[in-house]
């Protein structure tokens, strides 16, 4: 179910605000994560120490690395990166409940990259932030997630304080490092509910910005050649081009090979993160400050009943996911939920947010249909071919996917040719939907041929959504 943090504290939204508090959806994912560079900046006094705290942690696995190895040393320095997902993270990522943020396969990866670090005869803790850089699976969650894990016990005495200061309801007692915590308890679940000041939180941590860092780095002209060389192409070229997974296996080859790179690297990182600040919820580019008080104010406008049987066939919940997406292009081409989908540039003109800000929104829309009749819709479900967008299910024989795509999406075709079939084969869902929404006039012809090919499979209903409007200026 999705709400508002504010509202499930029983406290109004400025109330939040005024204290820096970020007013997540909870149950709805986040893009925003924390970064561990960004807690020694932070104004709340309960993060004074947590950066030092981080540092202390990761020289621990290094100073367990750099005595003579043995079993139980290496033992102890797998267990302190292999980390348990931490539940009730309020910004939402982290309640998939999959059960661990590090597991044992990632931590020993990390571990083994950990141990040629040493070798080499670096020994500054940062090197284990920057590992994103060069480490396969290790991205902004993990990073994020594996700082929370090391300063929970901070975030437990946040939340306490924000809670008592705010007069929040829904609280229970906890208990952490033998310490008892007054704090949110999360939905019908036995955790709390952990909160996050503002300040502490971007969109992608510092250390994975990798143009910032590269253009600190202060090689030399020969050095910068040989790094090139090394690599492949140009280093911003190499980073467009090339997969994630081949660039960051070309960049572990290229800092492990020498010492000197992971020291401009470090270097670097600590450099760049100085002028570095926490995501701009007054431009909002994302939208996670504003998606869903926009989408909860239209619904509550334009109500729109629909039901459905208690024991439904899989045509009934088709027909009734098909009105959900009715009623969610309703609200897009006629009664302004366009909005959010848009920012204002510096420049003036508007830009369309990612796609993940039209799932949510659809999710937001979706869900108060879902309560009423008991149909279960769980946003990215991964079967193994990778996370399609919705699955609605009210029992295995009734499973109904949806797909939702911008119509500048340049996987557009394919994804209706080739993924969704993929989705239905490991979802075991017979019926999926398709939507498109057109961002621009421009995309006519792809979209006509988009529809061209889905006549002939009425599995893969193709919808079109209208969203071309532009937001007035007023209201973002």
């Amino acid at each position: 179910m999705a709400t508002m943090l504010n509202e499930y504290l029983g406290v109004k939204a400025d109330d939040l605000e005024r204290l820096g508090v970020f007013n997540s959806v909870i149950g709805v994912d986040s893009k925003l994560f924390l970064d561990p560079y960004l807690l020694e900046k932070s104004q709340e006094p309960e993060f004074n120490k947590a950066r030092q705290n981080l540092r202390k942690y990761f020289e621990k696995v290094l100073l367990l690395l750099s005595v003579e190895q043995s079993t139980r040393t290496q033992k102890e320095a797998l267990k302190l990166l292999t980390v348990k997902e931490t539940r009730g993270v309020s910004m939402g990522y982290g309640e998939k409940d999959d059960g661990s943020a590090i597991g044992p396969k990632l931590a020993e990866k990390l571990l083994e990259s950990a141990s040629e670090v040493v070798a080499l005869g670096v020994k500054e803790p940062e090197i284990f932030e920057i590992m994103g850089l060069f480490e396969e699976g290790f991205g902004p969650d993990r990073i994020s997630d594996l700082a929370i894990h090391i300063i929970k016990e901070e975030l437990y005495e946040y939340t306490e304080r924000i809670c008592k200061t705010i007069n929040a309801s829904n609280l229970g007692k906890f208990k952490f490092n033998d310490k008892e915590y007054t704090l949110p308890k999360y939905p019908d679940k036995k955790y709390p509910i952990l909160i996050f000041p503002k300040d502490v939180l971007r969109d992608l941590p510092i250390a994975l910005e990798w143009d910032d860092i590269w253009n600190v780095v202060n090689f030399n002209e020969d050095l910068r050649r040989k790094v090139n060389a090394l690599i492949g192409q140009d280093w911003n070229e190499t980073i467009n081009r090339k997969s994630i997974k081949e660039f960051k296996s070309k960049v572990r080859k290229m800092l492990l090979s020498d010492k000197k790179y992971l020291d401009e690297v470090i270097n670097a990182y600590k450099r760049s993160g100085a002028g570095k600040k926490s995501y701009n919820f007054s431009v909002d580019i994302l939208g996670e400050d504003s998606w869903y008080l926009v989408t909860e104010q239209l619904i509550l406008q334009n109500p729109k009943t629909l039901t459905l049987p208690n024991t439904p066939t899989l045509s009934e919940t088709t027909n009734l996911v098909r009105q959900i997406i009715a009623q969610y292009k309703k609200l897009i081409e006629d009664n302004g939920l366009s909005e959010p989908l848009c920012y204002k540039g510096k420049d003036g003109k508007y830009r369309y947010r990612n796609e993940s800000i039209a799932q949510k929104i659809f999710f937001a829309v979706a869900d108060t249909c879902c309560k009423v009749n008991n149909l279960d819709v769980s946003p990215e479900c991964n079967s193994g071919r990778g996370p399609v967008d919705f699955k609605f299910s009210n029992g295995y024989s009734t499973r109904v996917l949806v797909e939702i795509k911008y119509s500048k999406n340049s996987k557009l075709i394919n994804g209706y040719n080739k993924q969704i079939e993929a989705y239905q084969s490991s979802e075991g869902s017979p019926k999926c939907f398709y939507v498109v929404i057109k961002t621009s006039t421009e995309h006519e012809k792809l979209i006509n041929d988009l529809l061209k090919i889905s006549k002939s499979n009425s599995d893969k209903e193709v919808v079109i959504i209208a969203a071309t409007v532009k937001p007035s200026a007023s209201k973002l």
